[in-house]
């Protein structure tokens, strides 16, 4: 008697992907309730009910999932913030990214809940049309919310790449194009007391830099030049341009606009391009492929090949170029430092 033949792959992965649905959702619904602002203290489920006007019952049970998932931690009757929460979803936080996180949210559940009909027929009414440049709201919490991801860690991963650059104690001026929130500059300044940053996005969008440059106290070393890059002059004369998370949006133009880069720099300066790559033909890595699933499905924007910034410098005229991959919280990304 051998007893039923068992398959050689269980179907953990399954159950997986399909809890990973729900827990997505507690975490929206609680940054939805203010739970992470209610919760830096200790409370009860009763305390909890109370502030939230709630149902006990389903309150206690909804807690119970929180912690099991490792947004909240109980001892005893209390329930508190675990310190992942604490760091990233309290408002008072200086890594706060609870509101970058539910804009994204809507923004995929947007594409995602027509799925199906986007995979059948490219529905062409469903493509996003981009976010309203009227709405500044949504460019202040967005932008605040991606300024304070990049300072939890990718701002000074990148930092000290560019440091162990020979020719950094020479830099004397940077571009960061299409820098938003302008961290990433704001990082290498804090580490070059004579470097001067300027910093290029659409005006709006800029408007989010202003805090964080006014934090860190360097308003004498920093300008903001608000444009379109693609169409708009980059001034000239720079050390290092920064391009960070931004030349996905203009694959189709990627070798002219790498050249417009290439000619803003000095003799001798350096490009420094932080994007997503991808690998395996497109299905890797797995954080980047579901992440800008949407917006690819809407046509709103696309993923560049691992490699592809690379080759594309060299066709534009830089003469060197080492490529590396730098850990994210967001997933592996691809850093290009391309020498003129």
């Amino acid at each position: 008697m051998t007893g039923m033949p068992r398959p050689d792959q269980d179907c953990e992965p399954l159950f997986s992907i399909f809890t990973d649905l729900t827990a997505g959702k507690l975490l929206i619904v609680a940054i939805d309730l203010d739970l992470f602002n209610l919760l830096h203290k200790p409370m009860t489920v009763q305390e909890v009910s109370q502030a939230l006007e709630s149902h006990q019952s389903n309150t206690r049970l909804f807690l119970d999932a929180l912690v099991a998932v490792d947004l909240l931690k109980r001892q005893g009757p209390h329930y508190q913030n675990s310190r992942l929460s604490d760091l990233y979803l309290t408002d008072d936080s200086p890594y706060a990214i609870g509101k970058m996180l539910r804009q994204s949210y809507d923004e995929q559940t947007k594409y995602l809940d027509h799925l199906e009909d986007l995979v059948k027929t490219g529905n062409s009414a469903l493509r996003f049309s981009g976010q309203s440049m009227d709405q500044p709201e949504i460019w202040r919490d967005m932008v605040k919310g991606m300024g304070n991801y990049s300072r939890s860690s990718v701002a000074q991963d990148l930092a000290a790449v560019i440091k162990r650059q020979k020719r950094f104690p020479q830099l004397n001026k940077v571009l960061d194009l299409g820098g938003a929130h302008g961290v990433m500059a704001l990082e290498l300044l804090l580490n070059h007391p004579n470097l001067q940053a300027v910093i290029m996005d659409r005006p709006e969008v800029l408007e989010g830099a202003k805090g964080f440059i006014a934090e860190y106290g360097l308003q004498d070393r920093v300008s903001l030049r608000g444009g379109d890059y693609v169409t708009d002059d980059l001034g000239e004369g720079y050390d290092l341009v920064l391009a960070c998370s931004t030349l996905h949006f203009h694959y189709e133009f990627l070798t002219d606009l790498l050249k417009k880069i290439h000619a803003s720099l000095k003799p001798k300066g350096i490009l420094a391009a932080l994007n997503a790559g991808l690998t395996e033909e497109g299905c890797a890595p797995r954080e980047i492929v579901l992440t800008m699933l949407p917006w690819r499905l809407a046509e709103r924007s696309n993923c560049l090949d691992q490699g592809e910034i690379a080759d594309a410098a060299f066709l534009a005229g830089f003469r060197s170029v080492r490529s590396m991959t730098i850990k994210t919280p967001g997933g592996p990304m691809e850093l290009d430092i391309a020498r003129k």
